[in-house]
């Protein structure tokens, strides 16, 4: 499996509530999205003191630090930080940001959801078994299509519905195999918010292997790879 970059930043968002202190601090996305080796976490923060080296956090985890300006404002739009580390098993969670300055002042806290870009199912399953798909850090309020691909070619389109905000999570329950007519194999579910497969537009991709079970009736179980 493997988890692609939006094609698309999500909207901008003002996230900062002034505390009993004039210091905020805020993001300017809705939704944090956690993408392999890259610096997705851009904060902003005001009301500190000219020049004051801030820290930036995010529950008890430190995603780094950086020194306002002369107006006492800091902005790391362009250098972004790096997500906090989510808690094992979860895909999604709602961190607290503050902005420490080391010297009694601190914005926050401000929650800001964190979440991978993921798709959730049974490892294993009948293939006519319907089973639930979670999906988590797609676009907001968009469609999300399956495309069934085998030796390079579509075999079904699938919809999923629209995802919801502000991370794009969506469920729906199916067939773990939704094609009618399959055979044993390997083949690849492709997750996009384009109805036409465009493999720029994969969102996210798994392995799904159909095999043969021997026994007294003829039948086939699947194997999913969702990491």
């Amino acid at each position: 499996m493997r988890a692609i970059a939006p094609a698309a930043a999500a909207a901008a968002v003002l996230l900062a509530a002034p505390g009993a202190q004039a210091a905020t601090v805020g993001t300017g996305v809705a939704c944090v999205r956690v993408i392999p080796n890259a610096a997705t976490f851009p904060v902003n923060a005001d009301g500190f003191a000219p020049n004051a080296v801030l820290t930036f956090r995010a529950d008890n985890q430190t995603i780094g630090s950086g020194q306002a300006d002369p107006a006492g404002r800091f902005d790391n739009s362009l250098t972004p930080f790096f997500p906090p580390v989510l808690p094992a098993g979860r895909d999604l969670k709602t961190f607290q940001l503050t902005a420490d300055d080391g010297a009694g002042t601190v914005a926050g806290p401000v929650p800001v959801p964190v979440s991978n870009i993921a798709v959730r199912a049974p490892a294993r399953a009948k293939p006519a078994q319907r089973v639930k798909f979670r999906l988590f850090g797609f676009l907001a309020e968009r469609r999300v299509y399956l495309h069934v691909r085998r030796d390079g070619r579509t075999k079904g389109r699938f919809s999923f519905g629209r995802t919801a905000a502000p991370c794009g999570t969506l469920t729906k329950r199916m067939r773990f195999m939704p094609l009618r007519h399959y055979r044993t194999g390997t083949y690849r579910y492709s997750f996009s918010h384009s109805r036409r497969f465009r493999k720029s537009q994969v969102f996210y991709e798994a392995r799904v292997r159909i095999y043969p079970t021997f026994s007294s009736t003829p039948q086939a179980t699947a194997a999913g790879a969702w990491g």
